[in-house]
């Protein structure tokens, strides 16, 4: 009747009175939910960005999970209290840190005048150092491991394809190509609308009731008191539905032997 985690094990007893005994932990829920939080970087004035840190403090108080998507360079910008802050959030239990990209470009124009994102129309080369450096500091400066990853604005290519494909590293690619051999996230559904505005009214109303899960994109950077209650009103909805929060790389293991 609620969301759980359950220990099946299994006896078996051959014809030779040899008994075998299995065991695994399963999660029983009616309905995944992935929260992604876009966008954290390094607040030269708070360390945490405001939004951030009340969205981090909500999500500890309500006693369910999310996920963090971190901006790489920001691993370089940030101070030894940043560092300390991400790696306490990373263990506590509550969060999965991902890679959001080095330096979240968006609507770049190249030296041909052409339009490009960080990971949209830009080299193989670039792609690669960008998704690795983000990798390479979180290990060096954070002791975390990403084991997901989400483009910025969600825009890539054939080329990233290619790049999250060859890194052994990333096991959950949200909002990725299909054709990946990560497991993906798709999105089925949105809590801001439009972006950076959660809607309780429009999320109720169109609800999908039968999807296994929901991954969904939150900006609460950028929330004012409205849009946090908003939110809030949308947790509420979902928990009384008995749905089960967890984070993508969680997935990710249900989804192994």
């Amino acid at each position: 009747s609620e969301p759980c985690t359950a220990l099946v094990i299994t006896h078996v007893i051959d014809d030779s009175n040899n008994t075998f005994i299995d065991s695994m932990n399963i999660i029983v829920y009616k309905q995944l939910i992935i929260l992604k939080a876009d966008d954290l970087n390094y607040s030269l004035g708070y360390i945490i960005p405001l939004g951030f840190q009340r969205f981090i403090d909500y999500v500890e108080k309500k006693e369910i999970l999310a996920s963090l998507g971190i901006i790489g360079n920001s691993l370089k910008a940030g101070n030894d209290d940043y560092f300390t802050i991400l790696n306490e959030i990373a263990n506590d239990g509550s969060f999965e840190l991902w890679n959001h990209g080095f330096n979240h470009i968006l609507n770049g124009i190249n030296e041909n005048g052409d339009t490009y994102h960080e990971f949209w129309n830009t080299a193989h080369e670039y792609q690669k150092e960008h998704l690795e450096k983000s990798q390479d500091l979180a290990r060096e400066k954070l002791g975390v491991t990403f084991r997901t990853f989400a483009a910025p604005g969600n825009n890539h290519d054939s080329v990233t394809l290619d790049v999250i494909n060859g890194n052994d590293e990333i096991k959950v690619w949200i909002y990725g190509n299909q054709e990946s051999n990560k497991l993906i996230l798709e999105k089925h559904y949105n809590i801001e609308f439009p972006t950076s505005f959660p809607n309780f009214e429009e999320f109720v109303n169109n609800y999908p009731f039968d999807e296994e899960y929901l991954a969904l994109q939150i900006h609460p950077k950028v929330w004012d008191d409205e849009r946090f209650h908003q939110f809030d009103l949308i947790v509420d909805f979902l928990i009384e539905q008995k749905v089960a929060f967890v984070t993508p790389y969680q997935i990710y293991r249900l989804s192994q032997p």
